[in-house]
Order: C-alpha cells, then structure tokens, then sequence
C-alpha cells in the first residue's frame, strides 16, 4: 500500500488562502490532503491544535470520522475529518445566527406592541378630550423611533441573500454603515426639542 500523501508547504499556503476566501471546497481538500491518516486520537488532537479531551469527548461522539477498530488499525483520513470540521462549524454558525435573529424579532415585536399600546392610549385621552402630557408624546415618539430603526437595521439581513457572493459581505457592511449614519441623526435631543416647541406653540 502507496504512502499516504505528505502535505508540503505550498499545499499548506494554498490551503490557507482558499480558506480565507470562502472557496475552501471537498475536492479541494480531498485533492491535496490526500490521503493522509492520523493513527490515534492524540495525533488528531495535534494536527487540529485541540486536547485530546475535546477529540474523545466531543468530536467523535458528535460524528467524526471514526479511527477505525484494532483490527483494522487505528487510523482517521485527515481529509474527512476537515470536511466533517468545517460542515460542522457552518452548522453551528447558522444555527447561531437562527437564535439571534429570532432573539432580534421578539425584541422588535415587544417595542412594536408597546409603542402600539401607547398610541392607542394617546388616542383614547385626544377623543376624551383630556391634554396631552409632553412626556406621553416624547414616550410615543420614542416608541415610532424604536419601531422605525428596527425595520431599518433589518434591511441589511433581508438584502444580503440577494447580494452576489463575491460582494455580500463588503455591500452588507457599507449599507449597515449608511443606515446607521442616517439613523444618528434622529437622537434623543431633537425629540425633546421638537416636543418642548410644540408645547410653546399651544400656550402662545
């Protein structure tokens, strides 16, 4: 039996940059990899710069490749093992992202409900005939600004998919940056400022 394919520094770099890039693929790997073999646990442990705990605790029962039986020797393809690690992380990843975003939209919705709820009260003392306090119009306008700036930091996440894949990350961060710059411009004071005018119009 041939000996497994040994990885020289030019493998190495090529590896790296097409890591970087996001083009890191199976073929890519099974191509220049090879078919190196880690012969026990400990050597998967050093060629992936983790403990040997987190291989036998965490990797193997959660699906690596497995290293074989005694019988027919201790040995792992380093290259499955790199393809299970990366689909792994990008998993997790998304699964990440999944929690965060439903996170994000139950915040949104529990602003939304409550500047609603405000509104409705605002409404309910204008047809009653009761004043208005100037705190309870700063609140509603506090509450349309929360509304309004949720809706505006989503739009990156609802654009992004539909970005080419060369560009996403570079587009989504400048319209992040845009949007962010557009929304420091309605700040706390101007609220106040335009409430406390409001109520100089009415007593004048």
């Amino acid at each position: 039996m041939a000996e497994p394919k040994q990885i020289d520094a030019k493998d190495a770099v090529r590896l790296l940059w097409l890591a970087t890039q996001g083009k890191l693929d199976e073929a890519t790997i099974r191509k220049v990899i090879g078919r190196a073999e880690a012969k026990s646990l400990t050597e998967v442990a050093k060629v992936f710069g983790v403990s040997v705990a987190t291989v036998r605790h965490t990797w193997r029962p959660n699906g690596m490749p497995s290293i074989g039986t005694r019988g027919r020797g201790s040995k792992a393809p380093l290259a499955d093992i790199l393809i299970w690690l990366i689909q792994r992380n990008a998993a997790n990843m998304e699964a990440r992202g999944a929690d965060e975003h439903t996170k994000r939209k139950r915040e949104a919705e529990t602003r939304a409900a409550e500047a609603e709820a405000r509104i409705k009260e605002t409404k309910a003392n204008v047809v009653e005939g009761d004043f208005v306090r100037l705190v309870s119009v700063q609140f509603v306008l506090r509450g349309l600004l929360n509304v309004f700036r949720d809706a505006m930091l989503n739009i990156p996440r609802k654009w992004t998919p539909r970005f080419p894949a060369k560009y996403a990350s570079e587009w989504t961060a400048e319209l992040e940056t845009d949007i962010r710059n557009c929304l420091t411009i309605v700040a706390e004071k101007p609220i106040e400022d335009f409430t406390e005018r409001m109520a100089e119009d009415v007593q004048n």
